[in-house]
């Protein structure tokens, strides 16, 4: 059978189940960098019964598979394809408090959940402010920032697999730098609980808005990218390098390494995913034949 009669088959099965889907769009309107040509499906589940029903399908379809949450990680190929992409959003966004735990599901954004912290005078989180993540894919990827990283406040994930909810303890989620099991093992996140620390209102507030500063100062806002490009090499920052070797502000088309930051690469309108792979292969290229260091890339391709 034909991958697109296998996609027409795999949406049948959707509609049967009443899952919401939107067939055709474009991965660009999904993602923070705005990059991405049409995929064949974008599943908005809305319990984790729904989640579990799309996978197994996809898988039953023989189509390849994504599951994403806010977009902020990833960069999509130009091209069409028959992509399903399984999309972890608001629907999922319940946040509860018990003592110094919250147990956050994963279609929370970063920003809701330091407020639900804040108002219940929990703070651990204030290094992430700014971060246009869900907790999902920011804890899948082991997301940080200033030397920080959301497994440093994790006690448990709660994750789907094989149609069951299975409770993995820290110990056992193979956090490294940006990095988890989760990014591999083929577990949807569904569910986190962060352990946290009793503060005084005012010194969270103060501590986030000195941490936005730094942000806003030294790092894009009110653009289209993805965040990091690269990994900090050991003993090194990537966006120092990267500005060392000439390359803050280059741009290919309408993209560019950021005049603000060297890891970062802004999408200036029509960008795409070929000029992203350029940047990112000159950036490479010079890194090493300087410095003999091999970048490693953050962002994710689909």
């Amino acid at each position: 059978m034909e991958e697109n009669q296998r996609l027409l088959g795999y949406i049948q099965n959707l509609k049967k189940r009443c899952i919401e889907f939107v067939e055709k769009p474009r991965l660009k309107e999904y993602t923070t960098v705005g990059i991405g040509g049409k995929v064949g499906v974008v599943v908005e589940p809305k319990s984790a019964w729904q989640i579990a029903q799309a996978t197994a399908l996809a898988k039953k379809w023989q189509l390849k598979t994504k599951i994403i949450g806010g977009g902020s990680n990833i960069v999509g190929v130009d091209e069409e394809s028959n992509l399903v992409v399984v999309r972890i959003g608001s629907d999922f966004g319940n946040i509860i408090c018990e003592s110094e735990k919250i147990l956050v599901e994963a279609g929370a954004s970063i920003g809701g959940v330091q407020n639900f912290a804040l108002k219940n005078n929990l703070g651990g989180l204030e290094k992430f402010v700014g971060i246009p993540a869900t907790i999902g894919g920011f804890v899948a990827m082991n997301g940080g920032a200033f030397g920080v990283s959301v497994c440093d406040v994790i006690e448990s994930v709660t994750v789907l697999k094989n149609g069951e909810q299975i409770k993995i303890l820290k110990k056992d989620c193979d956090f490294s730098y940006r990095h988890s099991r989760f990014q591999n093992s083929g577990e949807v996140i569904v569910q986190v609980v962060l352990g946290l620390e009793k503060r005084k209102t005012a010194e969270i507030i103060r501590t986030t808005r000195d941490f936005m500063e730094i942000r806003r100062n030294k790092q894009p806002h009110n653009v289209k990218t993805f965040g990091s490009v690269f990994k900090n090499p050991v003993g090194e920052y990537a966006g120092k390098l990267i500005e060392s070797v000439g390359l803050k502000g280059y741009r290919e088309g309408d993209c560019r390494f950021s005049p603000k930051h060297g890891n970062f690469i802004e999408n200036l309108g029509n960008g795409n995913r070929s000029e992203v792979n350029k940047l990112i292969d000159t950036a490479r290229e010079k890194v090493y034949n300087i410095y003999k260091i091999e970048l490693e890339q953050e962002v994710l391709f689909l």
